[in-house]
């Protein structure tokens, strides 16, 4: 798992992944860097908050599509 996560670190990429609801477990560092948020506030799915609103809504039926196929 470690050499997994510093393989997934050094990517200069969004890497994320989820659980089988849909929430955030893992973000890479650039991930991190590149949307300005903790790592607290990316887990879960507190990342919805920095869509614009009138986005929120189609992007999370979008979601909830994804995660059920």
């Amino acid at each position: 798992e470690e050499r997994y996560r510093a393989v997934l670190q050094a990517v200069p990429g969004q890497i994320w992944s989820s659980d089988e609801k849909g929430l955030i477990t893992f973000s890479s560092d650039y991930m991190i860097q590149y949307t300005g948020l903790s790592d607290d506030h990316i887990k879960g799915d507190r990342w919805i908050e920095r869509l614009h609103p009138d986005d929120r809504q189609a992007t999370l039926d979008r979601w909830q599509r994804s995660l059920e196929s």
